[in-house]
């Protein structure tokens, strides 16, 4: 089991922050995004070592950050995307869409 305890604020470690390398990453990624206007698809072909998983979710993060989201898909191993502006509402879980849809069935006046 897990020891908890309290202690002062002047005793914890600082939080840890992006550091060197990855916040160099990240804005490498944000400014991909950045340069991809309407209309417009880029393109990412992996370097040895990454996998276009990989980028999928380095675009899908970036522009998240920058309060857009992306439309990613691969074919022959290359990151393909195109940039959006975010839908409307809040996400549901799957669980949620799952639960409304059963108090639909319920009750078919309420649709």
């Amino acid at each position: 089991m897990a020891t908890f305890e309290i202690i002062s604020p002047s005793s914890a470690p600082k939080p840890m922050t992006a550091a060197g390398r990855l916040f160099a990453r990240m804005r490498e990624y944000e400014s991909y995004i950045a340069s991809i206007g309407d209309g417009q698809v880029g393109r990412l072909v992996p370097d040895e070592g990454d996998s276009a998983h990989g980028l999928e979710l380095r675009i899908v993060r970036a522009a998240k950050r920058n309060g857009k989201a992306a439309e990613t898909w691969v074919v022959d191993g290359i990151v393909y995307f195109r940039v959006t502006e975010p839908s409307s509402g809040p996400r549901r879980s799957r669980i949620q869409r799952e639960s409304q849809s059963e108090r639909r069935r319920q009750h078919p006046s309420r649709a």
